[in-house]
């Protein structure tokens, strides 16, 4: 029994200490509440009638500040679930320092944040956190229970150390919050990360398919560092083994011709310019060496580097002589097609016709029979043509009827005598 009294009176004394190292002046250095509520008020759209949740405020650090900065017509609910930490705020609160905030400021005390419903009014312009994601177990689901409480514009800030903040990231996107990086601010140990709706307008919806929206973007984020991350490594790997080989064949170089007490030198400048080597080495390199005897000079200056001096197999190829480009050939000019006119050669009826209408001296109606399909030459000289036909045919020239009927142009047709024909005399008498 009395072991359990002193074990409860060692929790509660925890407790309090905890409660009052949560607003020391180390943590107010750390934290700078001050400057990070004015940056979040200068940034983010509150207007002066803003309801603020401050989940896990502990002993008012942030909640002050929210109060105090924004003015009378807002609300703060300041929410904890250390019963310790709300006693002590609200011990403050009555005090003359902080009497004035009281009434802008409502505590709740909450057994558990995320298994319990948070009291708090439909639709909130801001949820600030500080520190509270380390005590949190499901944190995907808590945040996307914080996104349903949040009006259409809210916001989400949380204050977190910089090592937790890319899974941090991550667990938003799942819920349904998008990141704002234009809106955070750096501290000394934290960062000020801000968050706001990915779909306004649908915060109830369920957190699975809210987190569908940014699951793509995010595997194609890790994705894309990833990829960078490998290439840098090879980079980096390749230049490391290039210098290694450039030192390792410098060293050989000057074992060589005598001077290998000048290999610190190489060293320490970084030198790896083996082209320079293989051409002798300039005044101005010999300089930047800081090697100054005259024989040591005279040596690098003469001194050739051969492909001896690399590893076996290691020495460079020669670079193959570029092939002359063939000569260009001329091109010929493009053979001229001279275009024919196409001569139709005449069917043999169109042929018959145009030799009949010859032997007639009426080669000029040639066209005129073959448009209207007058061929059959062999019926025309057999039966003749009659007036029916040449009109028709469209003839009107006197000459040309008279010669296709088979008359004399200016003839009479043959028509008996009036003195022989009794019957029309008697008539003209009567």
């Amino acid at each position: 029994m009395l072991r359990s009294l002193v074990g409860s009176e060692m929790c509660i004394r925890d407790r309090i200490s905890t409660a009052s190292r949560l607003r020391s002046a180390k943590r107010v250095e750390w934290m700078q509440p001050r400057d990070v509520i004015e940056h979040l008020i200068r940034t983010l759209p509150l207007g002066k009638t803003s309801t603020v949740l401050d989940l896990g405020c502990g002993t008012g650090l942030f909640t002050l500040e929210l109060a105090q900065q924004l003015g009378n017509s807002s609300s703060v609910f300041g929410i904890d679930q250390s019963v310790a930490c709300v006693r002590r705020f609200e011990k403050d609160l009555k005090s003359s320092e902080f009497r004035d905030l009281a009434a802008r400021i409502q505590l709740v005390h909450c057994a558990d944040l995320e298994e319990d419903e948070i009291c708090c009014p439909e639709s909130v312009q801001l949820v600030f956190m500080a520190d509270l994601a380390p005590y949190l177990k499901k944190r995907e689901a808590f945040y996307s229970k914080i996104r349903r409480m949040l009006a259409d514009e809210g916001h989400v800030v949380i204050v977190e150390a910089y090592d937790s903040q890319d899974e941090l990231q991550e667990d938003c996107y799942h819920a349904g919050l998008t990141r704002q990086h234009e809106m955070e601010f750096k501290l000394a140990k934290h960062k000020v990360m801000v968050f706001k709706l990915s779909r306004p307008g649908r915060q109830h919806e369920d957190a699975e398919v809210v987190g569908r929206v940014n699951h793509f973007e995010i595997n194609k984020s890790v994705q894309e560092k990833d990829h960078v991350r490998k290439e840098d490594a090879k980079t980096r790997d390749a230049k490391r083994n290039k210098r290694k080989f450039s030192f390792a064949v410098i060293r050989r170089f000057l074992e060589r011709v005598g001077l290998e007490d000048l290999m610190e030198r190489f060293l320490k400048k970084g030198f790896t310019d083996l082209d320079s080597l293989r051409t002798g080495l300039s005044e101005q390199q010999m300089d930047h060496l800081g090697i100054t005897r005259t024989r040591s000079r005279d040596l690098l200056r003469s001194c050739r580097l051969v492909d001896e001096d690399y590893p076996p197999g290691r020495a460079p190829k020669p670079k193959p002589k570029p092939k002359p480009k063939p000569e260009p050939v001329p091109k010929r000019p493009a053979p001229v097609v001279v275009q024919r006119p196409v001569v139709n050669e005449p069917s043999p009826e169109e042929a018959a016709v145009e030799g009949w209408l010859a032997r007639k001296g009426l080669p000029e109606l040639t066209q005129v029979f073959i448009e209207k399909e007058y061929t059959d030459v062999v019926t025309m000289e057999e039966m003749g043509l009659e007036e029916e036909d040449l009109d028709y045919l469209m003839i009107s020239d006197p000459r040309q009827r008279a010669v296709l009927l088979g008359q004399e142009f200016g003839s009479t047709p043959n028509v008996r005598p009036m003195e022989t024909n009794s019957g029309l005399r008697e008539w003209l008498a009567s």
